[in-house]
């Protein structure tokens, strides 16, 4: 979103309206779905799909024509946010409702993000509208057909907004899924510090970092890379090795033979 140039408050801000704003277009959807085939034109809207723009939503004059169109809508959302993220989120929904005043956005604070929550409480028919989880956990929801495919009701411009490598974590292209089944809130990344003590730069290459920590190994007498154990640290060392060309298992596997397939590691020339 800094693509944006926008402060770090606006886009939690923005980010967050954009999601509530969704909220509404997809609460529309829900109350008038049908149990039949769903038709070409998303049942409910008395409004053209493509004049659900960024720029619309965020116009006066279309949000009231959007009430005496659609009338009273009430949004259910599970807040899973912490403390300093609601005073953004509180900030957005309060010039949302002010916007919209048809709409009502009924919030359970407190909410702790685990999938097996949403699933029990779908399945009891309790379950949000809106619900903020990991991507991770996101394609739990989508086995179990839990999910909204936005695609079919939000026009191409909204997706636009968001960083590609952040939307497509919500992406689906197979046989029989294609579209956007969730919208990014906030993205984070895993990276690495290293100290000038030591090393006055960082590599650019694996091969690089090996070399550059066996010379401060043979130098200063002290371990290059600090790393723990257990599934925390696998999970954490997961996106170094695979985001950039490693393999956990090598093409072929040893036959006959009761050695597990073997770790490769990374490919020489990627950082």
């Amino acid at each position: 979103m800094n693509r944006l140039g926008l402060s770090t408050g606006a886009i939690i801000g923005i980010i967050v309206a954009v999601i509530v704003i969704v909220a509404a277009v997809v609460a529309v959807v829900y109350l008038y779905k049908p149990s039949a085939p769903k038709p070409a034109t998303p049942p409910g809207f008395v409004i053209p799909i493509s004049d659900f723009t960024p720029q619309n939503v965020y116009s006066p004059s279309f949000a009231q024509t959007f009430c005496s169109k659609v009338g009273n809508v009430t949004i259910t959302v599970w807040d899973t946010y912490s403390v300093s993220e609601n005073q953004a989120f509180n900030a957005s929904l309060a010039s949302f409702e002010q916007l919209y005043p048809c709409i009502h956005v009924e919030v359970t604070y407190g909410v702790g993000i685990a999938t097996s929550n949403f699933i029990s409480a779908a399945k009891a028919g309790q379950a949000p509208i809106v619900y903020r989880d990991t991507s991770d956990d996101a394609g739990k929801l989508f086995a179990a057909g839990l999910l909204l495919n936005l695609s079919e009701y939000l026009p191409p411009s909204v997706f636009e907004q968001y960083l590609p490598t952040a939307a497509q974590n919500f992406y689906l292209n197979t046989p029989s899924a294609h579209g956007y089944y969730g919208l990014p809130d906030n993205i984070n990344y895993i990276v690495m510090f290293y100290n000038k003590q030591y090393i006055t730069s960082p590599p650019n290459t694996t091969d690089q970092l090996i070399n550059m920590c066996l010379q401060v190994n043979s130098t200063y007498h002290v371990w290059c890379i600090a790393y723990g154990v257990g599934s925390e640290w696998g999970y954490r060392f997961a996106a170094w090795f695979a985001g950039f060309g490693g393999q956990i298992f090598g093409l072929t596997t040893c036959r006959n033979s009761t050695q597990a397939p073997w770790l490769m590691p990374w490919n020489s020339g990627t950082t």
